[in-house]
Formats: C-alpha cells, structure tokens, sequence
C-alpha cells in the first residue's frame, strides 16, 4: 500500500500528458484563476470615477449630458450594461461584470491561439497566451468599474473576427464586423482606430475577390452603414447637445490636469527610450514623465501610476517593476522585428496575390494588426499632444487592440525560434511570466494581510 504522502504514478502520467497535449488550455486555466483571485482582492475603482456614472443610470434611468459629469463624455454601453446590477449589491456586484468579460476575453485570445492557421509553434503560442494570461495592466483594468474591460473583449472579437473573415470572406463575416465595430464605439471613443482599419480590410478583401467596383462600394455603404447606425449614438448627443460630436473630459478642464502638465519639454520629450530610468524610478516620476516613449512603455508592462489599492509598488516592492522594465526589453523587440515583418508583408500585398494563397493571408492579416497598432497609438498621442497632460499617454488606452500585440510578438518569434540559438529567447518570456506572477503574489499576500489586520480590530 502506498503512504498517504505518496503521489500515484498513473495521475502524475496523465498530468504529464495534459501539459504536453494541452499546454494552451492549462494556461487559460491559470489565467481564468488569477483573475478570479485578483477579484477577491482588488477595489472596483480605478483613478476615474466610473462608478458614479453606473449609479446615475440606475437612478435616473436615462443617460447624463457629456457635460454634467467627469466620465459622462464615454460612450454608456458599459454602463448601461452595469446599472441593473445595483439592484443586487453595490459596487463589488457591478465589478462581477468585469470579471466576466476579462475571462471571456481571454477566452477569445485563447480561440484565436488554438487555431491551426494561426501562425506560430505551439511554443510561440504559449508565451503569446502567458502575456495576455499574466500582465499586470491588461488584467486589473479588465477588472475594474470601466468601459476598458468591455472596450477589451470587443477589440478581441473583433480582431479575432477579422482573422477569421480574411480566410472566409462572406457577407455574413462582414455584417458581423461591422456590428462588433458598432458596439464598440457605442462603449469607447478609441475605436475610432479600428474604422479606417476594417474599411480598408473590406475593401481589399472584396477587390482581391474579383469584385467590382461599383459592388466593392456598395458592400463598403452597407457595412458602414451598420456600425454607424450601431455606434453613433453619443457623437450624434454630443453634436445636439454640445455642439460637436467629438469630447473629452479634459475638454472641460478639471484641476487635476493643470498639476499634469506640461507634458512635452522638448525634442527628449519624443525620443527619450532610456529604459534605465524606468529601472531606478519604477513609478510616476519627474524622471520619466515628461517621455512618450516612456510613458507608454511603462503603462504598458507595470502598474507604472497607482490606480487602485494594489499598492506594492509603494511599499518597497517596486524592485518587482524594475525587473520587469528591463525583461519586458525581449518581448518589446519582438514586437518590433514583428511589425517589420508585417510591413515588408505588407508591401507583398500589392503585387498580384490571392487570398487562397496561405502565405497572402497571414500577410494581409500581420499587416491589417500592425495597421490596428498605428491607428490606435496615433489616437492616443494625438490625444496626449493636444492637452499635453502625461496621463493621455497610457498604452491600456490601446488594449481593445491587445491581440495584434500578440500577433507581432509571435511573428518576431517565428523569425529566431527556428535557428540554433532561437530557444534562449524563450528563457527572458519564461522569466517575465515568473514576475508577473510575483508581482500579484505579492499584492494579493500585501491586501490578505489588510484583511487579516482589520478582521483584529474588530
């Protein structure tokens, strides 16, 4: 008889065989569990004050001028979506709907990985799923009282979407689109940047189809005509109510942006990438804020500025954000050789090509992600230039867009992993993954004893 202690071979076998047939589906579990324990601990609130817009539709039933509150100039589909929830709980029952959409969309990163015609090995794949399972900003804002984790899930589907309509162009996968494109500006103005984006898919599609002119015009009009109608209600209540239909917050001035600026200080301020700065100052800082490169780097891979009660990095855990800063450089030039590669593909597609053509697809498919990328960090550093307050410049402004991340990423990895040296690549992701996992470890062990310490004092 085996001891109690002892682990039975046929289950050890078995795990061992689900780890190699199934490496995705376990790292969906574990992400799917992170968020869920993430939720135990983290406050529904963010620095924006969302929360007031969700209760303002529960007691009103109607949906604020852009003008009578700090976050009425959103788009309300996630509010409305939110509102009924107050009628069973208060601000933690709304943020169930948070966490409902951050699962589902790692769910669909997670289908879109799974497909064979997915370019990428499997090892590939897993560090892509890891990224989008593990970073810190993309899962505590998808956790959040926000539009950003609906904003989330819809640039997901959409992208996933667009992989699929590429392989299948009927008119079925165009209207579909332009419904995910309706809804998502009905929950957030930034996609705005997916517009030209799917416009000029469409369009390429349809001429690369042997399509006329005359009906590559007229499958355009209607698939405009879809989203417009879809999305079009807060630009259309801006223009009757405001005067025009596009507005920001910051429009109206609020205090806080005085003490923000200025942002821009000179030529460093668009060229500064020294990373080692982020290093010695992991947070918000005189050092750092006044780079746009910075700035975006670090909003993307660390909890750069303090926007809930996760608040290690204030208490001397910030050694955790320097690491990750200069890991984060691998994975970042990965992104980069991605993109070239997705522009080089992208010059292929004017030279005669089919979409039967595997080789064309996935070219027209980096290229349309890359085009995604450009389009959104150009909104958001329109946005940032305009007010010149440093806080326009963060990349979760940019995660309905986080797929073509993946997609770039994966493709840089295609470029190396197949040479002798290409495996060490995956030692710095492995090692990245390790300290996103670390830096929660800590957070949720930082607010356990919160809890712990108030439970006393009771």
């Amino acid at each position: 008889m085996p001891s109690g202690n002892t682990v039975d071979p046929i289950t050890m076998k078995k795990w061992r065989e689900l780890c190699a047939e199934r490496p995705l589906s376990l790292i969906l579990a574990l992400g799917i569990v992170l968020r869920v324990v993430a939720f135990v601990f983290l406050s529904p609130f963010n620095p924006d004050p969302h929360f007031p817009l969700v209760e303002y539709i529960h007691q009103h039933h109607s949906i604020p001028p852009t003008s009578s509150m700090a976050i009425a100039f959103h788009p309300p589909l996630y509010y409305l979506m939110a509102a009924p929830l107050l009628s069973f709980g208060g601000a933690k029952t709304v943020q169930i709907l948070s966490l409902l959409l951050s699962v589902a969309t790692l769910l669909v990163i997670h289908r879109y990985l799974e497909r064979p015609d997915a370019r990428g090995s499997i090892a590939a794949k897993c560090h892509c799923l890891l990224l989008a399972a593990l970073l810190p900003e993309f899962v505590m804002f998808g956790l959040c009282v926000s539009n950003d984790c609906l904003a989330f899930f819809l640039g997901a589907s959409i992208c996933f979407r667009m992989f699929s309509y590429i392989g299948n162009p009927t008119r079925r996968a165009e209207c579909l689109l332009a419904v995910l494109l309706g809804l998502g500006l009905l929950a957030k103005g930034t996609f705005l940047g997916f517009v030209p984006a799917l416009l000029l898919l469409v369009g390429f599609v349809n001429l690369r189809g042997g399509q006329a002119s005359g009906r590559i015009l007229g499958r355009l009009a209607v698939f405009s005509a879809i989203f417009v109608a879809l999305g079009c209600y807060k630009f259309v209540d801006n223009q009757i109510r405001e005067g025009k239909p596009v507005i920001h917050g910051l429009d109206y001035k609020p205090w806080w942006a005085e003490l923000q600026k200025p942002t821009y200080t000179g030529v460093a301020s668009v060229i500064d990438i020294n990373v080692a700065k982020l290093a010695m100052h992991p947070m918000v800082s005189d050092e750092t804020r006044h780079s746009y490169p910075l700035l975006l780097y670090a909003t993307f891979w660390y909890q750069y500025v303090s926007e809930n009660n996760f608040s290690g990095n204030k208490s001397g855990y910030g050694w955790v954000g320097s690491l990750i800063y200069i890991v984060a450089l691998v994975p970042t030039g990965l992104m980069l050789v991605g993109g070239w590669r997705a522009l080089a593909g992208a010059r292929s597609l004017l030279r005669a090509g089919t979409l039967a053509d595997p080789g064309y697809r996935q070219a027209l498919w980096e290229a349309s992600c890359l085009l995604l990328l450009v389009t959104h960090f150009s909104l958001v550093i329109l946005l940032g230039v305009k007010y010149d307050v440093w806080s326009c410049f963060q990349s979760r402004l940019v995660f309905g867009a986080f797929v073509p991340f993946l997609v770039l990423m994966g493709s840089g990895l295609a470029q190396f992993e197949h040479r002798e040296w290409g495996a060490v690549l995956y030692w710095p992701l492995r090692i990245l993954a390790g300290l996103f996992v670390l830096y929660f470890a800590i957070e949720v062990a930082l607010q356990f004893a919160v809890g712990i310490a108030r439970f006393h004092r009771i």
